[in-house]
């Protein structure tokens, strides 16, 4: 009898333990089956979730280097899954939308899902801005239906003839300067100035901004780096940080949508879409706020330099680049009845991309009024910088067809066009100082940021961390680019004066 009390007590024992287990959810294969929401490189899932009806929340990011616009999506546990048409969805490149608000996932049948656990396929289709190129993806989502979103941040030269310097569309006459369609200035309080820990060599690369919201997109210009932030709740402003003041500027307070900064002296200018389409304002930094370009339809991408500022415009039925010259007026740089827009200028000279069936680089030069094409290859060239004599740009001519792109550069003074990487995952969004090119890279199955240095010949992977890091921009010894970190994007740099060089990069 008391053998069997003893091991009476014991079986009791076993069966309590048994159900603690089951309540704390040990033996529920939903409690430890992952979640998870994986889009390809390029794609980033910020927050989802999968309701206990099957619908799909989705808040998706893009950095492709190039604006996209969605236009069909589907999540679905099917076999062959063909995604359905949207009302078309544009998101900026280093932005995210809400791309799926409700949508009906799918079982197995193509019927409405149901259940404790939801593993599927979610697929998109997309096209480029400019291009058209399309692109359809397809990514995982692994959920546990149950209301409210899921933060989930995701993991030699050759010699080729030069260019023929062409008359611009507009003949060899300089086009007509108009009127501008701006000019009010209208005082705007700078916003309020915070110090901030100083940045410092104790850790490479450098945090300028690690805010628990998103920050997008920087530039710099000597001290001063530029950003676009989502802190404010819903709208991004613009917002400035002094590396030798060690303040940070909140630039931006109106609530709309201000983005795409970019930096020369103590001037800053944005795109803004204040007034219900995108114009383009300027700040003098200890000054004020001026809009630039009143025309209804949209202007955006702009790029300073001096007293000139380009930017993109669709007020003639497609893209053109303008130019806006502070304190006189603005002038159309393009009237070809293709699309042009990705502008870029140093000195006299502006970079951009022109779109028919295929996108080329051209440039012109407002010294002698004349349009140079930069680009003859057949494939889709585009997303260019320049500096000095040297242009760069991505180049798809290695795999044609696809969106992978390799980095090239062309000299004005030698007439030399010379690929700049020969990596087959793909490079994006090159940007160039002196002899250093920095650009996003794709190798290690998330976007890096590396530099190619024409002095030495040799590339170097700046960044290792297993996220994302996105847009780089380099003013003299300084890289500055944004990167998923911890939940959130925040802006980061490098300054070879505090840090070094990291080791090249072995040739593959």
């Amino acid at each position: 009898m008391e053998f069997l009390m003893t091991y009476g007590w014991a079986l009791l024992i076993v069966v309590v333990v048994v159900a603690v287990l089951f309540l704390l959810g040990i033996f529920n294969p939903n409690s430890s089956t992952p979640e998870a929401c994986i889009l390809p490189p390029g794609f980033t899932c910020y927050s989802f979730n999968v309701d206990p009806d099957g619908k799909l929340t989705l808040d998706m990011g893009q950095a492709t280097g190039r604006k996209i616009t969605l236009n069909a999506i589907k999540c679905s546990k099917e076999n062959n899954v063909t995604p359905e048409a949207i009302v078309p969805l544009s998101i900026d490149n280093g932005r995210h939308k809400i791309v799926a608000d409700g949508l009906q996932c799918l079982n197995e049948s193509g019927q409405p899902f149901s259940g404790d656990y939801y593993h599927g396929k979610i697929v998109f289709s997309y096209s480029e801005y400019g291009t058209g190129v399309s692109h359809t993806i397809q990514g995982d989502i692994s959920a546990r239906p149950e209301p409210g979103p899921k933060h989930t941040p995701t993991p030699t030269s050759t010699p080729t003839p030069g260019p023929t310097a062409t008359p611009s569309p507009g003949g060899s006459v300089t086009p007509t300067p108009t009127p501008s369609p701006g000019g009010s200035v209208t005082p705007t309080p700078e916003g309020s100035v915070t110090p901030t820990p100083t940045p410092g060599p104790g850790s490479c690369p450098i945090p300028i901004v690690t805010e628990s919201h998103d920050q997008y997109v920087p530039d710099i210009y000597g001290d001063r780096i530029v950003w676009e932030d989502d802190r404010n709740g819903g709208a991004a402003d613009i917002y400035m940080y002094d590396l030798g003041t060690h303040e940070e500027t909140q630039i931006t307070s109106n609530p709309y949508d201000q983005g795409a900064p970019s930096i020369y002296g103590d001037k800053i200018v944005w795109e803004d879409d204040r007034n219900g389409n995108w114009d383009i304002y300027m700040y003098t930094i200890g000054g004020s706020e001026q809009r630039i370009t009143t025309d209804p339809s949209d202007q955006d991408t702009p790029r300073i330099y001096g007293n000139r500022i380009v930017y993109a415009d669709n007020r003639n039925g497609n893209w053109d680049i303008y130019m806006y010259t502070i304190g006189g007026s603005e002038q159309r740089i393009t009237t070809n009845t293709t699309d042009q827009f990705e502008p870029k200028i140093y000195g006299d000279k502006i970079v951009y991309t022109s779109c028919d069936e295929t996108c080329d680089v051209y440039m012109y030069d407002l010294g002698t009024h004349t349009e140079t094409r930069i680009t003859t290859d057949p494939n889709d060239q585009g997303e260019p910088d320049i500096y000095g004599n040297k242009i760069v740009w991505v180049d798809n001519r290695n795999d044609p067809g696809t969106s992978i792109m390799d980095v090239y550069m062309y000299d004005l003074g030698t007439h030399e066009e010379t690929r700049i990487t020969t990596d087959p995952n793909g490079q994006e969004y090159p940007a160039i100082y002196g002899d250093r090119i920095v650009y996003m890279d794709n190798r290690n199955e998330n976007w890096d940021i590396y530099m190619y240095n024409l002095g030495t010949h040799t590339e170097t992977q700046m960044t290792t961390d297993p996220n994302e890091q996105l847009t780089p921009r380099i003013y003299g010894n300084r890289i500055v680019w944004y990167g998923l970190y911890a939940g959130n994007h925040d802006i980061y740099m490098w300054d070879f004066d505090l840090c070094g060089t990291p080791t090249p990069t072995p040739p593959p």
